[in-house]
């Protein structure tokens, strides 16, 4: 598994996710094509994923494999989202693709109710 970045961009993309996700309240991670964890805010950090590992290997990405729309983002370079209720919230859940990095999405969830 090759995480070394090469080139400054990638390390920029890293940099700007968690300027922008890191105080998110609700899971939020950068994934590449190859479905591995780039980088996690700290409410996806709580789930207790390590950088590298595969999006779906996170505890709270495990009860919606059977709607994971990643690949729909990456083919169509077009945001997408399911909801699912999980028996305690609904949540929305989002895939968005990188404007300028073909290879980088941002998967974050939204939570509503209690």
């Amino acid at each position: 598994m090759d995480l070394n970045f090469h080139g400054g961009d990638e390390k920029k993309v890293i940099e700007a996710f968690q300027i922008m996700w890191n105080k998110y309240p609700e899971p939020a991670m950068l994934i590449n094509r190859g479905k591995r964890v780039m980088a996690l805010n700290w409410a996806c950090r709580q789930a207790g994923p390590s950088l590298g590992s595969f999006c779906h290997e996170i505890s709270c990405c495990q009860d919606i494999n059977n709607n994971c729309l990643v690949n729909e983002c990456f083919e169509k370079r077009q945001a997408t989202f399911v909801v699912i209720n999980d028996g305690k919230k609904q949540w929305t859940i989002h895939w968005v693709p990188l404007e300028g990095y073909p290879d980088y999405c941002v998967h974050f969830f939204a939570g509503s109710g209690q």
